[in-house]
């Protein structure tokens, strides 16, 4: 969802196209992809959307309808964040134990986020804030979710929940808008802090 915007930013196949759905005046507007999204991310502010492929980043300008960059990344992107902050996070689909690849859009060049490996196919959201994202993991069993840092650009693996089974996660979570609640797929809903010993 693009809140500048006030537009719903949805990705589908075939054909491979960028919908931005304008419900309030019922108006659709397409972009044509070079290759089958498997997701897509809004930046913070509105205007620009990044598209996961396999192999590939599509950097969609959502104004002008323009796909601007098509970025290469060495994994099959199973889900992504546009933060805003002149970097682009993805997360592999396969493989098992991972990293996040961290793309900087000025240069394309390409990092892979440090600390602890991380599940293929853990689901991300952006943090508020802008400085980290959290992750819950799929395929694992107790389920759990993790924090990473972006305020230097390259992703940082900071550390999982304090729980080991003791509560559900459910392979995906939502962040309150003020930044203090992580909402897990699986109804449960947990405290976002600075302070590790509260988060």
């Amino acid at each position: 969802y693009d809140r500048a915007s006030d537009v719903i930013v949805t990705v589908g196949t075939p054909p491979y196209q960028l919908h931005v759905l304008d419900p309030m005046n019922r108006v659709d507007g397409e972009v044509s992809l070079a290759y089958a999204p498997t997701c897509v991310a809004v930046a913070p502010g509105g205007g620009f959307a990044a598209v996961g492929h396999d192999g590939y980043i599509s950097y969609v300008n959502l104004d002008t309808r323009v796909v601007e960059e098509v970025y290469e990344v060495s994994c099959d992107v199973f889900d992504l964040i546009l933060p805003g902050n002149g970097w682009v996070y993805a997360v592999p689909a396969i493989d098992q134990w991972e990293r996040v690849r961290c793309i900087q859009l000025a240069t394309g060049e390409e990092f892979l986020q440090t600390g602890s490996y991380i599940r293929a196919g853990t689901r991300v959201k952006l943090h508020p804030s802008g400085d980290y994202f959290y992750g819950a993991d799929n395929g694992l069993s107790p389920s759990d979710i993790e924090k990473y840092d972006i305020r230097d650009g390259v992703a940082v693996y900071l550390y999982d929940s304090p729980y080991h089974g003791d509560y559900v996660f459910g392979g995906d979570l939502w962040i309150s808008d003020d930044g203090l609640r992580i909402l897990a797929r699986s109804g449960n809903a947990f405290r976002a802090s600075e302070s590790v010993a509260e988060d």
